[in-house]
């Protein structure tokens, strides 16, 4: 085997091994929230904070709010109807965040928010001022 042959060997194995980083970086560390976002979202942010038993994902992208329709087919969101929150899930049913996070400034407004309930789940979103933000709450 020529040198030229283990260099092609070794350039083969760092891609595989670039390739296996960038999947578990795509897929095991990103939430699937932000696996959503279209393409060209930019100023993401993502925080997740646990706490007594809860956890609370917050997640705030700028994009067009053309694509927001997209996002919330995806994430399967439907128009909120507070009414219908339920259980604990009412408690996180607002836009506030429990700890200061400098980037996370939605206003309180639910207007135009959408939302997915599910028996572990509670997930928000709405687009205002040319960003995305998102609240999900496991509680």
């Amino acid at each position: 085997m020529g040198s030229g042959s283990k260099i092609m060997g070794v350039l083969g194995g760092l891609a595989i091994l670039a390739i296996g980083a960038a999947s578990v970086w795509y897929f095991v560390l990103q939430s699937p929230y932000r696996r959503a976002l279209p393409r060209g979202a930019t100023e993401v942010n993502e925080t997740t904070i646990s706490a007594t038993g809860t956890t609370i994902v917050y997640l705030k992208a700028r994009f067009p709010s053309d694509l927001f329709a997209g996002y919330c087919r995806e994430m399967k969101l439907t128009p909120l109807e507070y009414e219908k929150i339920r259980g604990e899930a009412m408690v996180y049913a607002k836009w506030e965040s429990e700890r200061p996070l400098g980037w996370w400034r939605p206003s309180a407004n639910l207007v135009g928010a959408y939302w997915r309930q599910d028996d572990d789940v509670l997930v928000m979103a709405k687009h205002e001022d040319g960003f995305l933000y998102v609240k999900v709450v496991k509680p």
